[in-house]
């Protein structure tokens, strides 16, 4: 049986795809008429290298996946791209829309950070240098508002449907960002710290278990006329169970470093909220109409005492953590400053020995800026205004110390040291206004070095990438 050979590049390699037969080395597609016709005929034979020029396909793809993503219509502008990259495989573009199209059409079933990470790594590995900067930010930003909208998708999840069914998925969704998201987030150096990628979602999960648990507790205080029945009951244990479980994966994602204020903070904060959620559950009855008193009800439900033993050991457990960070938060906080402080110091330090001329220029300007101010300041105290002022100044101070040396019977004196004091403060008064308006140019000018000496000391103490 004769082997089917591509007519355009001379390849044999084929596969059968959407019903044609596509060379795997050009691209090119032929029917099942064609395929029938090469074996009957034979192969064309082919001298030298051929190369089918797909720029325009390309081009037109592209175009289509953009305008399909600018419509939200992300499985279109994804199997754009495909054909893009079935084609040419070094489109950066068609990488980074695809991987952002993938990204978008994760569902509760279905995370697909993995896909968005890869794309986007290829993306950055094909783009040229001086698109690499703004593709790299524009990869990080997307990568972080995927992923906080994965976790909103899930909140809603949990918010219409508080069951453990939803935490579990949303410990799921926390694990797919630590797997996906945070080691892109990495490799192109823009991971700020397992805690400090942890908080948005912390911030974004517990501001939603608040929100579920004040809907959950209003509606089992009022269903019934605040008679809730065994399903009522039942149905806000399990839902306090769920926000229970919730709640522990912030802590999780937080961990146990204790170095960030807010974060602990925000740990203890949701141990107390999850201590209360178990009181609450604890405390919860439910009631059986009676069947002696028309339209009465009679207490018939509540916890049973495995159950309440299972909680007692749950809220001492965690009134014990809250303890815990009190006590080593501070002091972790604190040493972690301290070791950033020494770690940017040496960052700093390490950048002006390989700049010692930039530091030299530095320092020098400043030092002549700084002179300037001197220069300036000394013409200001020069000013026959400024005299003036000093003058009443001098005088306020003898008056007071003249006042303040007269004995308690002296009360005619004191009364003429108080006026003249009143008389000295209107003066000085006018006085400083003169001074004000004759020294305003130079002020503002003394103003601007001061910008520049700021700007110059800024600039020596900032923080420098590690080289």
């Amino acid at each position: 049986m004769k082997r089917i050979v591509c007519e355009v590049c001379g390849s044999n390699d084929m596969l059968k795809q959407d019903g044609m037969f596509v060379c795997q080395a050009c691209g090119c597609k032929y029917t099942l008429d064609d395929v029938r016709k090469m074996m009957a005929e034979g192969p064309v034979e082919v001298t030298g290298t051929v190369k089918v020029d797909h720029t325009a396909s390309v081009a037109n793809y592209l175009d289509m996946a953009k305008s399909s993503m600018a419509a939200k219509n992300h499985s279109e502008a994804e199997e754009y791209c495909k054909k893009i990259l079935e084609m040419d495989t070094s489109v950066w573009e068609a990488w980074y829309i695809r991987g952002t199209a993938a990204g978008w059409q994760s569902t509760l079933r279905e995370n697909r950070l993995s896909e968005m990470a890869n794309h986007y790594s290829r993306a950055l590995k094909e783009c040229p240098a001086e698109a690499y900067d703004r593709l790299k930010g524009d990869c990080e930003k997307s990568i972080r508002v995927v992923s906080t909208a994965i976790i909103d998708l899930r909140l809603d999840a949990l918010r219409n449907n508080p069951a453990n069914v939803n935490s579990e998925g949303l410990a799921n969704d926390l694990n797919q960002i630590r797997e996906h998201t945070n080691p892109f987030l990495k490799e192109i150096k823009a991971f700020r710290g397992e805690t400090d990628e942890a908080l948005p979602y912390a911030r974004q999960i517990t501001s939603c278990l608040d929100q579920i648990w004040e809907t959950v507790s209003s509606d089992f205080r009022s269903v019934n006329g605040g008679h809730p029945l065994r399903n009522d009951l039942q149905y806000f244990v399990s839902a306090s169970d769920a926000l229970y479980n919730s709640a522990i994966q912030v802590i999780n994602i937080l961990g146990s470093r204790y170095d960030n204020e807010e974060a602990n903070e925000l740990i203890i904060r949701t141990y107390k909220r999850m201590n209360k959620w178990n009181k609450a559950a604890m405390n919860a009855e439910g009631w059986v109409i009676d069947p002696v008193r028309i339209g009465g009800y009679s207490k018939a439900y509540s916890m049973a005492d495995d159950a309440l033993e299972e909680r007692y050991g749950h809220i001492e457990k965690d009134s014990k953590l809250i303890e815990e960070v009190q006590e080593k938060g501070p002091k972790c906080v604190a040493a972690r400053k301290e070791k950033e402080r020494a770690e940017k110091e040496k960052r700093v330090r390490a950048y002006w020995e390989n700049h010692t001329e930039e530091k030299a220029k530095l320092e020098n300007e400043r030092e002549a800026v700084r002179e300037s101010v001197r220069v300036l300041k000394e013409k200001m105290d020069a000013l026959p205004e400024a005299l003036a002022k000093r003058g009443i100044e001098e005088q306020t101070a003898a008056v007071k110390d003249s006042y303040e040396s007269l004995g308690i019977f002296k009360l005619k004196e004191k009364k003429a040291a108080r006026e003249k004091l009143k008389q000295l403060d209107e003066q000085w008064i006018q006085a400083n206004n003169a001074f004000i308006k004759a020294s305003l140019s130079m002020q503002k000018e003394c103003d601007q070095y001061g910008e520049r000496i700021r700007a110059i000391e800024e600039e020596l103490t900032r923080d420098r990438p590690e080289s």
